[in-house]
């Protein structure tokens, strides 16, 4: 929250419409905001970690009649997570190496 308000603070008034990307953008680029990008990654880590240690707990679980669900459910938040860190990762590689025009790269 506080990063989010921080990016409020030094982005004000530094905004502008875009015809090109046909939105919003800054007129500055600072490489400190891309910790934005840093605490929802810190947070899907987090409930990873703590849906590989469910999964521990359950293993004995895995061979009685709830296997097919139990695998289900961990390989899609598997699966989950690695899209997620995949696309937030992006976003952190975009915002630090890209000028301003390439922030919108995915906007048709």
């Amino acid at each position: 929250m506080a990063l989010a308000i921080r990016a409020m603070a030094i982005y004000h008034g530094l905004i502008y419409y875009s015809e090109l990307v046909k939105g919003c953008q800054a007129t500055v680029h600072l490489s400190s905001i891309a910790a934005v990008f840093y605490a929802p990654a810190a947070f899907e880590t987090f409930v990873f970690g703590m849906t590989v240690y469910s999964a521990i707990q359950d293993s004995q679980f895995i061979t009685g009649a709830f296997a097919p669900f139990l695998v289900m459910l961990y390989r899609d938040g598997f699966i989950f997570f690695l899209v997620m860190i995949g696309l937030r990762v992006w976003n952190c590689w975009i915002y630090m190496t890209q000028p301003s025009s390439g922030y919108a790269m995915g906007i048709p």
